[in-house]
């Protein structure tokens, strides 16, 4: 038992164990409550190899950039799918108005030019110069001309992986 002991640093293999499962179970995005009960160790006991074992913090955080590096690439192209639908809903005449509606509110927020940026602009009357301006300000606008390669790409690859 002493030779275990030693040759893990003074904790026991079953502690060692337990603290390396738990490690891969946090990384992996496993909740505390999930991790406590897979590994049989006490939620405060956990709490404290998350919050004062600096050991266990920093592999904790290597491992979890480990994680989100190996699946960059799956969350690149969900991100890519998942803007070509909202964009679909937005264009398809057969969704319902609302439907439409909550998608291109969706789009228009994750731009930055949403609903919570609605208050910034004031509503006049405009005369065609002032419309004009309008519009070229828009247009000039670099979250219009992100939103405007977004949704190109998001047609392009609809258009690609049309029958």
């Amino acid at each position: 038992m002493e030779a275990s002991k030693t040759a893990t640093g003074g904790r026991s293999l079953d502690e060692a164990g337990r603290k390396e499962t738990a490690l891969l179970l946090l990384a992996e995005g496993a909740s505390p409550a999930e991790v406590t009960a897979a590994t049989g160790v006490h939620r405060a006991t956990l709490w404290r190899w998350r919050n004062e074992d600096v050991d266990f913090s920093s592999r904790l955080a290597e491992l979890r950039a480990q994680h989100l590096e190996a699946h960059r690439a799956d969350l690149s192209a969900a991100v890519g799918r998942a803007l070509a639908r909202i964009v679909a809903l937005v264009d398809d005449p057969l969704a319902p108005p609302a439907v439409q509606l909550r998608a291109a509110e969706c789009i228009l927020d994750r731009a930055g030019i949403g609903a919570s940026s609605a208050s910034e602009v004031p509503i006049v009357p405009l005369d065609a110069d002032g419309e004009r301006e309008l519009v070229r300000s828009i247009l000039d606008d670099p979250r219009t001309a992100a939103l405007v390669a977004a949704e190109q790409v998001a047609r392009a690859r609809v258009a690609s992986s049309a029958p």
